[in-house]
């Protein structure tokens, strides 16, 4: 039977078949084609209509059906409903056929907006129906009703139809229709913030439609939960699902579901404050809403293009979008939306001296809309105003989206804090602020270091802020805590290698190499005379950025397979106190104006507050910016005058930023956690009594008290003697050879030396003691993700660490700014440095600037001399500073190299004896 419908879809021509069963067996057949390709299926229904023609009765009628079908599916919804009209004149005297029409027709005309006539076609098709006792029919119509309530926002209404079908289906055992009712009521409890009902319905509903092999219904329900994920706070794994639905759709020829994919994109990027990337969808998505005549999509698309072009700050041009949407939503008649532009129109006029009133008729509006969570978002804005904030918290209380979505829950604690602080009710305000950073906790450690956590934390780390500014003086162990909470929500240690994870690992890699080698198709010409080793690329190349989104994903799919937060049985207070019993920890931690310092010593902690010291902090890295710049020009013919201004200048930095610690100059070991510009500064070079640091004590630098703690465990054992040197791109650079000359003395067999190194030279899944890289790298302030070394074919992302599980004792980084990174709270993956400590280097020696060629080819000579020959890592450093101080007074030269890590508990090597090996590439050049 089936080979007999095919054969007359694609040729017209006739078997020995009932006419009623072929175009029954056709139109099965079809539909069945939409769920695989809506492209093809729209084909063949087109041919199914050329060859019913002739016969013109119910296989004609049959054959506009199914090609009105196919259009519909395909969301060209003018066409379908010509067909579906041509169909139903054709059904002139049956009666059910035509009711059935005009419940198809229902969702035709609520796609185009037109509301009147979807409801008279539901009348019609209820009335026909009840008349001939087709009570299954007439249940089957409460679906499509459902729909219409559903897409003007009245939830609750829709609901009611829902459940009225799914009892009467229950007892029928039609399980599509069953299917369709989950999927229906899972959409309209997530609009009413009843997400623990609406998830298993939507798997019931997957489960279901994947057993029927109806797939593309199956992708509805897998997008309807990609949309639950993100209201729910799971961004990433939101994003991730989005992307494969859309794949699915694209595969099926499906534009409409191609657009809703794009359309949640953008508004989970607003949520992520991923701007340009919400930018990108909406404005992809609202061309494809308007190409399919949707006109509420279309609405939304805009809305969520004006919220984004706001926040760049393009006023004007999101006014004139946002006028769009209005129109839009004034044409669905969509008055739940209506209010989101209303209130949209209100956050941009600040000017609004009636705004508090304007916010409660919004508020009014939403409510009367059934839109619970925007009903929210009107009340936090009232009970942030401080206007009315009583009553709008009364309200909150009782509003379940602010229970359930995270983000609105920790808003709502925030202003609930500040509501006790303004009343002198400190500890009342704590709890709240608690409250807040604990929901924000609970989302950004799910979130993978992929620009996602920074993004996410940008704009909501108020609650932290608050506690360690009121804890610091009272409480420096509650400060301290959150102080830490608030630098780092865990560690994102590196892809472990098993077979599981294969696929997905390759993928990253893939993509990363594919950007490397777009990197280097757009690298500029270095500067031969510059002696800087550092080298620029064309970030904003098109291709690029596209590039670069497309390793974001990878690596959201790999976190979503492979998460791995270190997660510490020890509170981090212990830790401290544990670790400060050997040496003293110095925490810094920077507020909007002030800066904080908790010194752990012995077992105990103290603050300090540096009234306006972030302010004072920026004076000082910028004055210190300029007398870089100086000696910079200067070279090393420096006049003695700039030399004690230098002086001076870290004398009086150490005044003010050091003394107050007071830690003895008898101590040995110093840890120091920086925050902000601080994790920039030379350190070792401050000045006291007359000395500078790195000859009083060993300074230790960790981005966190949790990586610093991952990287002590590092366990690297003594037989372990392996080196590789990796020689990067070095045009300009023409003292490479003095530092290469060390690891040639070595005559070793266990030195390897890739000279011109590559992306595949670098290893994983190995132990070795030492790494050594020399050449020039590129810092990345707007992503230090992206932060790289510049090897002969492309760049080495701080990304591709991620990537990497190895153990190594030691990685020098002999380039410009491998140490520097950029201050993103709650972005573990700040560049090279944290990249590698989490990739399992146990210590790490980066430079803080562009670095000298010469000095920095003599500092790293000096400093082999002493650490390859039994010389412990901290001592090896300060001779190596020592001696090239001694040769270039100024800083910029010999206070360029900072460790990062850990330090050396067990600080002797043995020296290294045997054979030299030189692993050269396909150039065969040797050092």
């Amino acid at each position: 039977m089936t080979e007999k419908a095919w054969k007359f879809i694609k040729t017209g021509i006739i078997d020995n078949i009932d006419i009623s069963i072929l175009a029954a067996e056709c139109n099965s057949l079809l539909r069945q084609e939409t769920q695989k390709s809506v492209k093809n299926a729209i084909a063949l229904s087109r041919k199914f209509v050329k060859y019913s023609l002739p016969f013109k009765g119910e296989m004609l009628q049959t054959a506009y059906r199914a090609q009105g079908w196919a259009l519909h599916v395909g969301g060209q919804y003018k066409k379908a409903e010509k067909n579906y009209l041509q169909a139903r004149l054709l059904s002139n005297k049956d009666p059910l056929t035509r009711a059935r029409i005009d419940r198809i027709l229902i969702d035709i005309y609520m796609y185009q907006g037109n509301f009147k006539e979807a409801q008279k076609r539901s009348r019609q098709a209820l009335n026909t129906f009840k008349k001939i006792k087709a009570y299954e029919d007439a249940a089957k119509t409460l679906i499509n009703y459902g729909n219409l309530y559903h897409r003007q926002d009245r939830h609750q209404e829709a609901l009611k139809q829902y459940k009225k079908v799914e009892t009467f289906f229950k007892s029928k055992s039609n399980n599509l229709i069953l299917a369709l009712c989950y999927y229906n009521q899972a959409n309209t409890l997530v609009q009413l913030i009843d997400f623990k009902k609406a998830y298993p319905l939507y798997k019931k509903a997957e489960n279901i439609f994947e057993q029927l092999n109806f797939y593309l219904y199956a992708n509805e329900a897998r997008y309807g939960l990609s949309w639950l994920m993100m209201l729910q706070g799971d961004f990433h794994k939101s994003l991730d699902s989005l992307s494969k639905c859309m794949k699915i759709y694209q595969k099926a020829s499906q534009p409409k579901g191609v657009m809703l994919c794009n359309l949640d994109m953008a508004e989970a990027y607003l949520s992520l404050n991923l701007i340009s990337d919400s930018i990108r969808s909406s404005t992809i998505a609202e061309k494809q809403a308007r190409k399919l005549k949707l006109n509420y999509e279309a609405a939304k698309a805009s809305f969520f293009l004006a919220k984004a072009t706001y926040a760049t700050g393009k006023e004007s041009k999101a006014k004139k979008i946002l006028i769009r949407a209005r129109e839009g939503f004034e044409k669905e008649k969509n008055y739940g939306f209506l209010a989101a532009v209303q209130l949209m129109s209100i956050l941009m006029n600040s000017k609004s001296k009636n705004k508090t009133k304007e916010l409660q008729l919004a508020r009014n509006n939403f409510s009367k809309s059934q839109m619970p969570l925007w009903e929210a978002i009107c009340d936090l804005q009232i009970g942030t105003s401080g206007i009315e904030s009583k009553s709008s918290f009364d309200r909150l209380r009782k509003n379940p989206a602010v229970k359930t979505v995270p983000c609105l829950y920790a808003h709502w604690q925030t202003i609930l804090g500040d509501s006790y602080a303004d009343a002198n009710k400190l500890t009342l305000a704590q709890k709240h602020w608690i409250n807040a950073a604990n929901m924000l906790d609970s989302v950004r450690m799910k979130l993978p270091p992929v620009e996602l956590r920074n993004s996410f934390f940008e704009n909501r780390s108020d609650p932290y802020l608050k506690i360690i500014e009121t804890t610091a003086k009272d409480n420096p162990e509650k400060a301290a805590l959150w102080a830490e909470r608030f630098k780092t929500a865990g560690l994102w240690a590196s892809i472990k290698f098993d077979s599981a994870t294969h696929k997905v690992r390759h993928k990253a890699e893939n993509s990363l190499a594919q950007l490397a080698n777009q990197v280097m198709n757009l690298s500029y010409q270095i500067d031969d005379r510059s002696g800087k080793r550092s080298i620029v690329y064309n970030q904003n190349h098109r291709l690029y950025k596209s590039l670069q989104k497309q390793v974001r994903q990878n690596f959201i799919e790999i976190d979503i397979f492979y998460q791995n937060t270190s997660n510490y049985k020890e509170p981090i207070i212990e830790m401290y106190k544990r670790i400060s019993q050997n040496m003293p920890v110095i925490q810094f931690h920077q507020n909007v104006n002030d800066l904080f310092v908790f010194i752990h010593q012995d077992g105990d902690i103290r603050s300090y507050k540096y009234p306006e010291g972030v302010n004072k902090i920026r004076k000082y890295m910028g004055y210190w910016h300029l007398l870089l710049n100086r000696a910079i020009l200067s070279g090393s013919t420096m006049k003695k005058s700039d030399i004690v201004e230098e002086s001076e200048f870290f004398s009086d930095l150490a005044d003010w930023l050091w003394l107050p610690l007071e830690i003895s100059s008898s101590i040995k070991k110093v840890l120091i956690l920086p925050d902000g510009k601080l994790f920039n500064l030379p350190w070792q070079a401050l000045i006291k009594n007359n000395e500078p640091l790195f000859n009083l004590h060993d300074i230790i630098i960790s981005p966190s008290l949790r990586h610093y703690l991952h990287v002590d465990k590092i366990q690297i054992p003594k037989e372990v003697e392996d080196i590789k040197v990796f020689v990067g791109r070095t045009d300009g650079l023409k003292n490479i050879n003095r530092e290469l000359r060390v690891f040639n003395e070595l005559n070793s067999k266990n030195v390897k030396i890739y000279k011109k190194s590559t992306r595949s030279n670098w290893p994983s899944g190995q132990t070795n003691n030492l790494w050594h890289y020399t050449g020039h790298a590129e810092l990345r302030i707007d992503n230090p993700f992206y932060s790289s070394l510049s090897l002969s074919d492309g760049p080495l992302f701080a990304a591709d660490f991620r990537l990497k599980h190895n153990k190594v004792n030691l990685i020098t980084l002999a380039a410009c700014r491998t140490g520097q990174q950029k201050y993103l709270p709650g972005q573990e993956s700040s560049g090279l440095v944290r990249s590698l400590l989490e990739m399992g280097a146990k210590n790490i020696i980066a430079s803080h600037w562009a670095v000298s060629d010469k000095s920095s080819s003599l500092w790293m000579e000096q400093f082999y001399k002493s650490y390859l020959y039994n010389t412990s890592l901290e001592d090896a450093y300060g001779k190596a500073t020592h001696l090239v101080r001694e040769k270039f007074p100024s800083a910029y030269y010999w206070a360029a190299f900072s460790i990062f890590g850990a330090g050396q508990k067990n600080n002797k090597i043995h020296k290294i004896s045997g054979g030299n090996k030189c692993i050269n590439n396909s150039q065969n050049q040797s050092v």
